[in-house]
């Protein structure tokens, strides 16, 4: 995986953040919101591990519950790390929020045995996936994503 090349992807290792949101409201008033040494993080979390090209490792045994709740005890998280102000302008996102624009189901779903099915959904797509599983704790669940078939059938 990419996260055991740090040297080659600056963006990987702990989550990075500098916040500094001023709101300023209908009756002139203003408030801002900045990132300080008061932020906390851990990584021990149900997401370990996850980028855009290799995907996501969740383990749902590890979730947090409450954990974007007032009061919620994060004593034993770590301070984060407040990043350094970056050497280039500073500007807005430049494309749009990621919103759902429909949602498909699959056009065909074929059991290729082991425990393994293929969904078809009938084109090529960007997205997220929803579903409903069931297990006992430490089932692995995987899903990889592909264009086209091997000539078995198989990704």
């Amino acid at each position: 995986m990419r996260q055991s090349k740090p040297h080659k992807w600056p963006f990987m290792g702990f989550p990075k953040c500098r916040v500094n949101i001023v709101v300023e409201y209908v009756d002139g008033t203003k408030q801002t919101f900045a990132t300080d040494e008061k932020w906390m993080m851990t990584n021990a979390g149900p997401i370990r591990a996850n980028n855009e090209y290799d995907g996501e490792e969740y383990d749902a045994r590890k979730e947090l519950c409450g954990w974007a709740s007032v009061g919620y005890d994060d004593s034993k998280w770590m301070k984060a790390e407040r990043s350094a102000i970056p050497m280039a302008e500073l500007i807005g996102q430049p494309a749009p929020n990621m919103r759902v624009l429909s949602t498909l189901k699959p056009v065909s779903m074929n059991n290729i045995g082991n425990g393994r099915m293929i969904l078809d959904f009938g084109q090529n797509m960007a997205g997220w996936i929803q579903m409903n599983v069931r297990g006992n704790a430490g089932d692995t669940i995987r899903i990889k994503f592909a264009e086209k078939l091997n000539p078995d059938g198989t990704l």
